[in-house]
């Protein structure tokens, strides 16, 4: 008597897909190792290591619409997948080799889901350019444009609450302190985290793109703003109260985390208002 043999189905495309962007690893692991060290060193970077796994919880929220999408072929997205090798190869910034790796990750999820699946994925997997590194070039642009915000407002802020002071570029003189505006002062790491924080809250709880914008806008703003309320408040304190205070852990370490949060509870109602909006 013959016996049929066990039918031996497909591995599920989710352990081809891991495997893919498992094996994009190796051609990218001097890059990767790069950002990481840089993640490390510099907070400015921290983020990157924390967005590939932001995106894959998002993938998860959503798996019911994403990876019910019909299938046809993986062969645009192994297309896609190659160029983004070949782009590595040729690559001689890290921020190239970084964006090379998101089109690779972006071209394997292509390859084992299709099109369809791609355009429903399409916010989580843009998501993934957040690892990207900005060049440097750009960096200090930003940096500077902020440096110049933040001295400008704190300059009104000190005027509004008459505290006499002496401006002269980024240095404020104050009654028995002088304060620079220094470029690390500038507040681009703090109002980077807000900007990113403001993309994933406008993504999950609104559904208007000009609200979605207004809130990413109006957090920009307050990362601004609340950089330029740190330098008053500190100055402040310093000149009138105690000039230890200046070389506090407010200052130096916990600063930019403190006003951030301050920060994001002040647009939560904001955000309450915009999503009651759109469900009335």
């Amino acid at each position: 008597m013959q016996y049929p043999l066990p039918s031996v189905s497909a591995p599920p495309r989710i352990f081809i897909f891991l495997g893919l962007c498992a094996l994009c690893l190796i051609p990218f692991r001097d890059p990767l190792s790069a950002l990481l060290h840089h993640a490390a060193a510099n907070d400015l970077y921290g983020h990157a290591a924390v967005v590939p796994l932001v995106v894959a919880a998002l993938l998860y929220v959503e798996r019911e619409t994403i990876f019910r999408c019909p299938y046809y072929s993986p062969l645009p997205g192994l297309a896609v997948l190659a160029a983004a090798i070949l782009l590595q190869l040729t690559a001689t910034t890290l921020t190239v080799s970084i964006l090379a790796l998101v089109i690779a990750w972006t071209g394997a999820f292509l390859a084992c889901y299709g099109a369809p699946a791609l355009y429903a994925a399409r916010f989580p997997l843009l998501f993934l350019l957040w690892m990207v590194p900005p060049p440097a070039s750009l960096i200090e642009r930003l940096s500077i444009a902020l440096q110049n915000a933040s001295a400008d407002i704190s300059h009104s802020l000190f005027k509004l609450l008459g505290i006499p002071v002496f401006r002269q570029g980024f240095q404020f003189s104050l009654p028995g302190l002088t304060v620079q505006v220094a470029e690390q002062c500038s507040g681009i790491r703090s109002t980077l985290a807000l900007v990113i924080t403001g993309v994933l809250l406008a993504y999950l709880f609104l559904k208007s793109i000009w609200r979605r914008a207004a809130l990413v806008v109006i957090l920009a703003f307050l990362g601004v703003f609340k950089n330029a309320v740190r330098i008053v408040f500190i100055s402040g304190v310093s000149a009138y109260f105690d000039k230890d205070f200046m070389d506090g852990s407010l200052h130096h370490t916990y600063g930019g985390t403190v006003f951030s949060a301050l920060a994001i509870v002040l647009v939560l109602p904001l955000l309450l208002y915009f999503r009651r909006c759109e469900q009335n």
